[in-house]
């Protein structure tokens, strides 16, 4: 039987359904207390850097890097503010440690968008860089491989790499029933925010649970207009 529209989610503005979809998906994953629990998980540690700094992150934590011995870290960049960082942006990218000594701290810097993810992609970065922290990245294809002319074989890796994320992302919620909680209560946040389903777009009637048993049906053909789009 074809459940009632007040239990999806409802397209809004010109986005296609699955856009639709991972707008709230990442906004759910994008609360900073659910990423961070996230990255604890798996030993992995999220970090504010003033803007000022974000070229070379490892710095405002050299002290903590030498005593530690941090290898890697995520990052993302803001203005100090109340002896606060405040995000300017939702960009993640990976700090990666490769001189430690006494003298100094040395990295480099892996952006997603560099590597898997396409531009403009709704803030997945975010997952990118956790699954490249990981050393998750079997199924990704580095984008960097294409040459200039094999323009059709780097939209496919797009693709491809936008749905593998997406399954990954999937069965670590599924993973970790703890963190699916604190998603849902952020689901339903925006649910009782947007009444008349103008942002968000999620029916009144519409569960967690079916949210995600509807994103978990996409497939790269569902994925390919908002690749293409962003090309």
């Amino acid at each position: 039987m074809e459940r009632d529209v007040s239990k999806k989610v409802i397209t809004t503005d010109d986005e296609s359904i699955f856009e639709s979809h991972l707008t709230i998906l990442v906004e759910m994953l994008g609360e900073r207390s659910i990423y961070r629990h996230l990255c604890q998980k798996y030993n992995v540690s999220v970090y504010p850097i003033e803007k000022r700094h974000c070229t070379e992150p490892w710095k405002p934590l050299s002290k903590y890097i030498k005593e530690t011995g941090l290898e890697k870290f995520i990052f993302y960049c803001g203005y100090k503010k109340n002896g606060e960082i405040e995000a300017t942006s939702t960009h993640y990218k990976l700090a990666v440690i490769e001189e430690n000594s006494k003298e100094t701290v040395k990295g480099d810097i892996i952006d997603p968008y560099s590597l898997y993810q396409i531009n403009k992609s709704h803030g997945f970065c975010q997952m990118f860089a956790f699954f490249i922290a990981t050393n998750n990245t079997k199924e990704f294809q580095n984008v960097k491989s294409f040459s200039s002319s094999q323009k059709e074989e780097k939209r496919n890796a797009y693709l491809m790499n936008m749905y593998h994320c997406l399954k990954k992302t999937i069965e670590i919620i599924k993973t970790h029933p703890d963190l699916a909680e604190e998603m849902e209560e952020v689901f339903e946040d925006l649910k009782e925010e947007d009444p008349t389903q103008t942002r968000w777009g999620i029916g009144k009637n519409m569960t967690f649970h079916y949210f995600m048993n509807d994103i978990n049906e996409f497939q790269p053909k569902d994925i390919a207009t908002y690749i293409d789009e962003r090309l």
